[in-house]
């Protein structure tokens, strides 16, 4: 009778966690699916702003030792952040230590919204594109960049 009830007892155990372990990949799932529906419907399809609602994006990115300025207090990045309503917060590295603290960051598991500048190599690339840390854009750019012919655009 003991050996019933223990075996009753672990399979309840058993059964206890595993579905608890659903559940909250279930509500993983669905937060994951209120998140996308929300961006979405701050997302403006054609012309600015791109954002209804501003959003803030962290970027890393290296700055030569040449360049002293702050990017983030550059008039050009103000005035895109004016434009679309997507403010860009630059997490600036200098060139000196870019592998090191870039290699920090994609192992840290707290990624920035994009890399700009961070000279990845190709075997960062690869491994941290399949594990979905990187992911490709080319949907995103055929969907929502402007559509011009090669050589149309002013320089």
């Amino acid at each position: 009778m003991k050996k019933k009830r223990s075996s009753l007892l672990i399979t309840m155990a058993i059964c206890s966690l595993v579905c608890g372990c659903k559940g909250d990949a279930l509500q993983k799932g669905e937060a994951e699916a209120a998140d996308r529906s929300r961006r979405l419907v701050n997302l403006n399809a054609a012309g600015f702003p791109i954002v209804k609602e501003p959003i803030r994006l962290t970027f890393f990115a290296h700055k030569s030792n040449s360049n002293s300025g702050n990017w983030n207090e550059a008039l050009v990045w103000k005035e895109y952040a004016r434009m679309t309503n997507i403010d860009v917060d630059f997490q600036l590295t200098s060139i000196d230590v870019l592998p090191e603290k870039r290699n920090l960051v994609l192992a840290s598991g707290e990624h920035p919204d994009a890399f700009h500048t961070a000279l990845l190599p190709a075997s960062d690339l690869i491994t941290y594109g399949s594990q979905g840390v990187l992911i490709p854009l080319n949907d995103l750019i055929d969907k929502y960049a402007p559509k011009r012919p090669c050589g149309s655009c002013s320089s």
